[in-house]
């Protein structure tokens, strides 16, 4: 997520309309030309003008415009510097049209001179946005606010404008105006009006009757998460099953593939609004709330658990245009964070936080819930006064005076006031990459400052954590968690959730974190995967280490398989031999020259493919460029092409931002995306034998890292690996070592396919022996520990922050040798490590650590333990970062720095390379009289060991990786829980995580491969457990005799062998009962394309978004009783549903149970607007519609497709539909529809049951008519004719799913719409028929899951 600065807000609304004596900006208007206040013109050799226009401007007689045309330079506008205000805030606006850019450069008046302004950090102050091309004149305003710094200075601006490439821009009405002049139209104090969220009345409390039990209780009291009082193994889903990102539409289906628990995200809970004084008042949106109550009761009745999770953006809040208007808001939401905007430490930013909860949580004191997160995936990166606070008197306390401070920090404040961390921009003004280089320079510079500023910050959000906490429990005494990402990342907004300083406080420990898995179709994993992999088992030890609760993953985002060797295939084989330099221009507008063979790039630039062009200095300000290669293919593959037995592909990975492809000046398609995979059919376009030409134009006037990302070439088919859907076997081994590492749920984020039938036996196999085997897995201890330098690593590993390699290899060591290391910080390091319990202590890379770190570790050697400590390790203490004195305690010292090279152990050799943690090779070691274990190609010693009383260090000098340290430790580390030997050589390391856990009747032996080839192995069980009955429950295991066995383990797969001591039954794999095993493989049937004899029926096909599925899955029953009716079924994408392949369909069904795909982020308006008009025209010409909408209140429902087609038929949305009287489940959004227009559609229809909906309203010259409507007549489903075809609306979709189908005369609406839409008359014996043959019911599935109750 992109980090949201604030401070300049763009505020069209906010416009001052003051007169021009208020304007900063002299002659802001040109009505007197140019001079003396404005000049410019072209630049470098560009083909420009600047001048004045006398027609049309939007005010007044004079406006300036810039032009210029293709070539090189561009065209400049530039003011003279005026005063401006010392402080405040300014209001820039002004009308444009065409497109550039446009800046306000803050400068000083010092010694006379006029020089640019610098922040605190040095940076030059310079507001500047992108205008996006416009066409008419449009007016923009920005808030600009005066940083504190500039207090007291002789403060001047200047207005910068240019253009480039081919284009104008035209300028009027450029102003400046500060607040003082602004706030004499505005009303004084203006106050933050936080209206209370109150409890429930009496009243209001016998609104909701009691759900029904359902059977099912959750307790999270211990370090599992019990089911009706025993260890369970929870599925959890948050997309799109329930959770947050979807509607209820996926109910019934989690129920079905036994998902348990539902992670949902409520609305928005506050409106807000200004009163008659000017007051901001907000208020509590109770709808939203009833409608999330609805849902989470509707899930209950499905047997899913809701847990709830909350955020608050920056980005997409109704108080951001507030903001500057009211300085009690201002101070209660923060910009910075991420997902973290209200501010606790701010009494009104409490009060907002708990309303955040409290809104909801009113309704749910006695409903049976799981809980709720504080916030999930919060990151605190704050820049804001109470916080800049806080960290000064952190180091007041930590220094006592500032010139102790100053000397640590190698600064020079003047005052505590004064003081400012070196990588917080107080301008709010820089954009990404200059908060980047802010930050990268303060880390590298000012380390000691930054490392403080990151430790208070945890500190401190640990305390407001603490205080939200407090708020929470006087509402509830439902569970409350905390979502912890905890990792590294470009900044650490992350880290600051320290999962030791939290310990304790939240019920349960949630870990959030996403999965790789790889397929190399049996080929060796390259190791730079395999550390990806790694990052996430490490996380999870650490959690499991670091905390006694109950863990579960709480969003584990699952996607596509990766086949990492893919690209080093491909760029074998590729025909083109794309990946290298290219020619690189940036691109002129209009002009696509560069795409056609006869023009010359010569003289281009060149640049790196893959690569990224705004992370080279003299191409960071390009927007547009034109990446191009000029190649040749083969001729001899010429006949393949034309004798049609070979297809050939452009196939790639990422163009960010989004790139348009032209092969020999052909247009072959556009990517939009960093990560987007894509693949274009291209032989026709290819020349055989000669030179072509791939042109691509790459936009990146948005975001950051343009550029050619990952791969791209030209493939044959027969070279092209399949893409790999994550299924059945990357679901089972996943989740099966979350299990095994002692994780109670996984909260799965499913953005590979809706429909999972394999999901059941998945979660009975696990079940089969959670109760036995998680007790021990989650309080299984090690031998070894690791000793984890949280602080200093700036959070856990993770790969995009590119510094974790390094930590790897020593995890990768340990794990593959069997020893399951306990991955820990500092605190639980100092709590629990003795010799007793650790035989051996490793600390890689742990530059800096607490000085009672270092003394506990210098203690536990003396008293008998062994520590493997790396160069670049205990070099210095936080607490005035000194010499932690640890070289000279082991008197181990490094002495010259190498260059590369290779290390001997014993008569093997080891390949060294640089490190991306510590950044270097390695050292000679000064090791007078100590144990030299390894050395260095000259001899010099590289790894060295010494006894200290009755322990000993082992100092390594050398950054080793997994191999080495492998070699180098296989002496000194504990007897793995069983031995175990690969019987083949695959040409890779044997990848093996194994472990035994489990009671003492009852164990599994457990072995995950996660390399890429298949390792055959042996395996000797431990003494006490030969006289175990041995029986496999994943791979096949030959029995060698005397507790030997011989197994095969396929690359990314798990084998487990269940131990049974003697006498004792083995524990049976129980098996998805039959019953369930014939509804899933039914729908699966129905989700075949079938041709029907009386024509088709079309559904869309799931959407790329997510691959979000909108169509036949989500509706067995409709299908079911389509075909039934002797109609097909089919599916096609939408770039399918045009106007000529519409025709041949009897009738469409769209669906929008969720409209993340269809938002403009997603499917964009155009699409939207494309995708209806085609419908809306094939419905005119005789097709028939149904649009089915869930239109309730909860997140992401906003009926994008009805409101779209209500255009068109003059049909709109409505107020939430509440009725006590007239519902079901004790609901009163559950309302009834009662009333029924005479329709065919509604014929012996009396009544129908539905889900929160907001009602349906016809307009007057609508055709449309509300056919099935609530006792107080608000509509539900809607009918009419359009030209020569028919539509059927229903604002509730949930009445067509299975557990509903059986309320009111649901099945005969279904049946009566189906005829008419399709202009099939029934019979009553098809309806009734139907009904008696539902393959899936509430009584079906009761007897089912009793039935697997009995096992």
């Amino acid at each position: 997520m992109k980090r949201i600065l604030g401070i300049c807000l763009l505020l069209p609304f906010l416009l001052p309309a003051g007169n021009s004596e208020n304007n900063l900006i002299p002659n802001g208007n040109f009505e007197s030309g140019l001079k003396p206040y404005w000049f410019g013109g072209k630049f470098q050799e560009g083909d420009g003008a600047l001048s004045v226009i006398r027609e049309n401007a939007p005010e007044g007689k004079s406006a300036v415009l810039l032009t210029h045309k293709n070539g090189k330079g561009g065209t400049q506008l530039l003011s003279r510097p005026f005063a401006i205000p010392d402080r405040g805030t300014l209001q820039f606006s002004f009308q444009y049209k065409g497109q550039g850019v446009v800046s306000v450069r803050f400068k000083e008046k010092r010694n006379g001179k006029i020089v640019n302004f610098k922040t605190v950090n040095g940076m030059s102050l310079t507001f500047t946005k992108s205008l996006k091309s416009v066409r008419q004149w449009t007016k923009q305003g920005y808030e600009i606010r005066i940083p504190e710094n500039a207090s007291g200075k002789d403060l001047y601006a200047s207005i910068y404008s240019a253009i480039w490439n081919d284009g104008s821009l035209a300028f009027d009405d450029l102003r400046l105006v500060s607040s003082t002049a602004i706030a004499e139209g505005r009303k004084q104090n203006m106050k933050l009006v936080i209206q209370p969220v109150l409890p429930l009345t009496e009243k209001e409390k016998t609104i909701y009757k009691p759900m029904p039990d359902n059977g099912l209780r959750m307790d999270y009291s211990g370090n599992c998460l019990l089911r009706n009082g025993k260890p369970y193994f929870w599925i959890s889903d948050g997309d799109p099953v329930g959770g947050g990102q979807s509607g209820v539409a996926e109910a019934w289906l989690g129920r079905l593939l036994k998902v348990s628990i539902a992670s949902m995200s409520p609305p928005s809970p506050r409106s807000v609004r200004k009163d008659s004084s000017g007051d901001l008042q907000v208020v509590p949106r109770y709808d939203t709330a009833m409608s999330m109550f609805s849902l989470m009761r509707e899930l209950y009745r499905n047997k899913i658990f809701s847990e709830i999770y909350f955020q608050d953006s920056y980005l997409y809040s109704p108080f951001r245009k507030y903001r500057e208007q009211y300085p009690d808001l201002a101070k209660a939401f923060v910009t910075g964070n991420h997902f973290f905007g209200c501010e606790p430490g701010d009494p009104n930013g409490r009060k907002l936080l708990e309303y955040q909860k409290a809104f909801l949580l009113r309704y749910t004191k006695d409903f049976p819930f799981m809980g709720a997160e504080d916030y999930r995936e919060l990151g605190y990166y704050p820049n804001h006064p109470r916080a800049l606070e806080v960290f000064r008197n952190f180091a007041k306390k930590k220094y006592g005076t500032l010139e102790e401070a100053n000397r640590i920090w190698r600064k020079n404040f003047k005052d505590w006031k004064n003081v400012y961390p070196p990588h917080l921009d107080e301008s709010g003004m820089l954009g990404y990459s200059a908060m980047m280089r802010l930050r990268n320079n303060a880390l590298k510079q000012f380390p000691e400052m930054y490392y403080d500023w990151l430790i208070c910050c945890t500190e401190d959000l640990t305390g407001l954590l603490t205080s939200m906490a407090e708020d929470y429990r006087k509402w509830t005494k439902a569970g409350l968690f905390h979502d912890m990402r905890s990792h590294q990342l470009e900044d650490e907004k992350y880290m600051t959730s320290n999962p030791e300083l939290l310990e304790g406080l939240f019920d349960m420990t949630f870990l959030h974190i996403g999965t790789t898995m790889f397929d190399t179709k049996g080929k060796a994993l390259p190791d730079e995967f395999l550390d990806h992999t790694m990052t996430e088992l490490f996380a999870m030890n650490f959690m499991r280490t670091v905390s006694k609760k109950a863990l579960m993953n709480s969003e584990l985002i699952v996607s596509d398989v990766t086949n990492p060797t893919k690209g080093a295939d491909y760029k074998d084989a590729d025909l083109g031999q794309l990946i290298g330099r290219w020619r690189f221009r940036e691109a002129v507008e209009n002009d696509l020259s560069p795409a056609k063979p006869e023009t010359s790039i010569a003289d281009w630039k060149t640049m790196q493919v893959p690569g990224i062009w705004d992370s080279i200095e003299e191409f960071r300000k390009i927007k547009k460029a034109w990446y191009c290669k000029d190649f040749v293919v083969s001729g001899g593959h010429a006949q393949d092409y034309r004798d049609g037995s070979r297809k050939f592909y452009l196939v790639g990975k990422g163009i960010a931002q989004s790139g348009k492809i032209y092969l020999n000046g052909s247009y072959v398609g556009e990517v939009k995306g960093w990560s987007r995979e894509y693949q274009f059919d291209i032989g026709g376009l290819l020349k055989f034998g000669g030179v072509n030409r791939i042109a691509i134009l790459v936009d990146g006037t948005t975001s950051h890292s343009h550029g050619l990302r990952f791969f791209i070439h030209i493939l044959k088919d027969s070279m092209m690996h399949e893409k790999i859907l994550f299924a059945e076997k990357q679901y089972r081994a996943l989740l099966w070592n979350y299990m095994m590492n002692g994780y109670s749920a996984v909260n799965l984020w499913n953005w590979n396919t809706l429909y999972r039938p394999y999901m059941p036996s998945i979660v009975d196999e696990i079940n089969s022996f959670t109760e036995e085997i998680l007790p021990d897995a989650r309080t299984a201890k090690s031998r070894v520990a690791y000793l984890y330098p949280y602080y200093s690593a700036r959070g856990l590993p993770f790969p995009r922050a590119k510094r974790f390699h390094d930590f790897m290899e020593y995890y990768k060591a340990l794990l593959f040798a069997g020893q399951n290391p306990d991955v820990m910080g500092e605190k639980t390091f100092v709590r629990e490590v003795r010799p007793e319990k650790y035989d051996v202590v490793v600390v890689p890379y742990a530059r800096y650590l607490y000085g009672k770190t270092c003394d506990h570790l210098r203690q536990y050697i003396q008293k008998g333990g062994t520590a493997v400590v790396t160069f670049d390790s205990l070099v210095q203490t936080f607490e005035k970062y000194q010499d932690s004195g640890f070289a000279d305690f082991a008197n181990i010292k490094v002495g010259k720095e190498k260059n590369g090279g290779k290390i001997r152990i014993g008569s093997k050799s080891f390949e060294v390379v640089k490190g991306d943690v510590c950044g270097k090779f390695g050292y000679a070691l000064i090791a007078p009289g100590a144990e030299i274990m390894a050395v260095w190609q000259d001899g010099s010693p590289a790894v060295a060991a010494r006894r200290i009383g009755r322990g000993k260090v082992i100092f390594v000098g050398a950054r080793c990786d997994s191999r080495a340290v492998t070699e180098l430790l296989k002496k000194d580390l504990p007897k793995p829980e069983f031995a175990l030997k690969t019987t083949k050589n695959t040409g890779e390391f044997p990848a093996l995580e194994r472990k035994i856990r489990g009671s003492g009747q009852h164990q599994l032996l457990y072995i995950q491969n996660w390399g890429g080839t298949t390792q055959e192995v042996e395996i000797s069980l431990p003494e006490p457990l030969r006289t175990f009955t041995a029986t496999p429950v994943l791979g096949k295991f030959e029995n060698l005799s005397e507790g030997r066995y011989k197994v095969c383990i396929p690359g990314g797969s798990p084998v487990i062998l269940q131990l049974s001591a003697k006498g004792i039954q083995p524990l049976p794999v129980k098996k998805t009962v039959a019953e369930r095993t014939a509804i899933l493989n039914k729908i699966a049937e129905l989700n075949i394309d079938k041709n029907g004899e009386k024509g088709d029926v079309l559904f869309m096909s799931e959407l790329a978004v997510f691959h979000r599925n909108v169509g036949r899955v989500l509706y067995p029953d409709l299908v079911d009783a389509i075909q039934s009716m002797g109609f097909g079924t089919v599916e096609r994408p939408e770039a399918e549903w045009t106007p000529e392949n519409l025709k041949q369909y009897k009738m469409v069904v769209l669906s929008e149970a969720c409209s993340n795909p269809y938002a403009p982020s997603r499917m964009g308006n155009a699409r939207l607007k494309k995708l209806i008009a085609d419908v809306v025209e094939y419905v005119e010409n005789g097709g028939s519609l149904m649009l089915l909408t869930y239109s309730g209140t909860t997140v992401n429902a906003n009926a994008r497709l009805l409101h779209e087609l209500g255009r068109y038929i003059d049909l709109s949305l409505g107020g939430l539909a509440i009725d006590e009287k007239n519902c079901v489940f004790g609901d009163p959004l559950q309302v009834k529809g009662v009333k029924m227009l005479d329709h065919p559609v509604t014929a012996k229809i009396k009544e129908c049951c539905f889900f929160p909906l907001r009602a349906i309203r016809i307009g007057r010259k609508s055709a449309m008519k509300n056919i099935v409507m609530t006792a107080k007549g608000e509509g539900i489903l809607a009918a009419g004719s359009y030209g020569k075809g028919r539509i059927l609306v229903s604002a509730d979709l949930t009445w067509l799913q299975p557990f509903r189908l059986e309320l009111g005369n649901h099945a005969e609406l279904l049946c009566n719409s189906l005829s008419w839409l399709l202009r099939n008359p029934l019979n009553p014996e098809f309806i009734r028929t139907f009904k008696q043959n539902r393959f899936l019911t509430t009584e079906k599935m009761e007897k089912i899951e009793q039935k697997e109750q009995q096992r």
